[in-house]
């Protein structure tokens, strides 16, 4: 019941063109603004699960399944993006109709500035 009355709210909370960008369950793209390659030095790594969960704790919502996070370098132009395995992907990403190409877009708005 506390999961639906957190989905309605944030139903009530988005504007349609936020709404837009929901993918089910709550993957976000990027605003237009954000959505396009980064110019600077990308270092990408894909890892497994646990390595990932380690590397994203702080930005995990406690039991959800770590599939990707960033930290960008402004200042050197760099970032850095760890995204999980092929096999984990298949098994709790692609379920949800995430891609790994999905995922990776969702990171590189975070490193070209994007925060949600």
């Amino acid at each position: 019941m506390a999961t639906l009355r957190a989905l309605l709210l944030l139903g009530l909370l988005l504007s349609p063109a936020q709404a837009q960008q929901l993918l089910p369950p709550f993957l976000t793209m990027p605003p237009v603004e954000y959505d396009h390659p980064y110019d600077g030095e990308l270092i990408l790594r894909r890892e497994d699960e646990p390595t990932v969960r380690k590397r994203c704790l702080h930005q995990m919502i406690p039991g959800n399944v770590a599939l990707a996070c960033s930290q960008r370098w402004s200042i050197e132009n760099k970032c850095q993006v760890w995204i999980v395995t092929d096999d984990v992907i298949a098994l709790h990403a692609e379920p949800r109709g995430w891609t790994y190409e999905m995922i990776l877009r969702h990171e590189l708005g975070h490193c070209n500035g994007w925060r949600h």
